[in-house]
């Protein structure tokens, strides 16, 4: 009898996750090493809460802007895999932009990862009247991700370098300061840690869970290698109308892909770059198209990283007195 018991219970609780699909073993340990949130007793229970608030509608925006935004989630995650950065870095992207580069805030913070026009400038991006960097998916994931480093660095923690991200340094050091400690769960209990940062954390957070149910992988997943970019060089002064015949695209879905050029253009001075489907990569070639961009991002990247700290590391010891 007990076997039959414990037999009828395992079938119905099988039974149970087929029909809940979005029920599946959660690692809440995981959460908090990938964000390097200490593993106690109080941080684990307000990742727990933050886990058991996420709703329908959550997992339902979270679904809307992968699937709405394809090219430019299959691009970043590439692109983050190449730098070693942190898979979060996603979902910190996907909840200040819904991963659109075409996103401008009220204070004029733009594209997908919402620089503002001076730090982007600060990161190597070019913002001007012919270009705006800010939108271009792969060099602005290049500049988040140094950025990102930097404030890692600095605050020693990813889920810091997070709230740094959303506040500015100046603010989380002004709130660590003030409740006098940088634990996890002290500062969003805290009053001294603006509700934003605290909300922009714990969506980040909610879509880290998210995104490690079965069902969202494989909508993650789907379609991936078709729905990519191909970074290809150009000519100063080069039409995006001139590559949309070449690769049979549709000018307005050119443009739609490189928001970055600002007219119909690239800059006159000096070579650029346009972005392509990679469905459409091999027509672009038979018809007389230049090859595609490779780079050394790694190598480069943790040049410019290293270069940037070093010039950062003379003022860093007054920012926390």
């Amino acid at each position: 009898m007990k076997i039959l018991k414990i037999l009828f219970f395992s079938i119905f609780f099988a039974n149970f996750l087929i029909a809940n699909p979005t029920i599946s073993y959660i690692n809440h340990d995981k959460i908090l090493s990938d964000f390097d949130i200490e593993n106690n007793q109080d941080n684990k229970k307000m990742v727990i809460s933050i886990y058991k608030s996420i709703d329908k509608s959550d997992r339902n925006l979270f679904k809307k802007i992968v699937l709405n935004k394809s090219y430019h989630t299959q691009v970043i995650r590439q692109k983050l895999d190449d730098l070693d950065a942190p898979e979060f870095m996603l979902y910190l992207a996907m909840v200040e932009s819904q991963l659109s580069n075409k996103a401008t805030s009220q204070v004029r913070a733009g594209g997908i990862w919402q620089f503002m026009p001076s730090t982007a400038k600060k990161y190597g991006l070019t913002v001007n009247r012919h270009i705006d960097e800010r939108r271009d998916p792969i060099v602005s994931t290049d500049a988040a991700y140094e950025y990102m480093s930097y404030l890692k660095d600095y605050f020693g923690k990813w889920y810091l370098a997070a709230m740094a991200y959303n506040c500015g340094e100046a603010c989380l050091s002004k709130s660590i300061k003030s409740v006098g400690s940088d634990d996890f769960d002290t500062l969003l209990n805290s009053n001294a840690l603006p509700n934003e940062t605290k909300n922009f954390v714990k969506k980040i957070i909610k879509y880290s869970y998210i995104a490690k149910n079965s069902s969202m992988i494989k909508i993650l997943d789907k379609d991936g290698d078709k729905n990519k970019l191909i970074k290809i060089p150009v000519n100063g002064g080069e039409k995006l109308a001139n590559i949309a015949k070449k690769a049979n695209i549709p000018i307005s879905a050119m443009k739609d892909i490189n928001v970055h050029i600002r007219g119909v253009a690239a800059p006159k001075n000096g070579n650029y770059h346009f972005y392509i489907p990679t469905e459409n990569y091999e027509t672009y070639i038979a018809n007389g198209g230049v090859e595609a961009i490779k780079e050394d991002n790694k190598a480069k990247l943790n040049f410019k990283i290293s270069n940037f700290l070093q010039e950062e590391s003379k003022i860093q010891t007054s920012r926390l007195e």
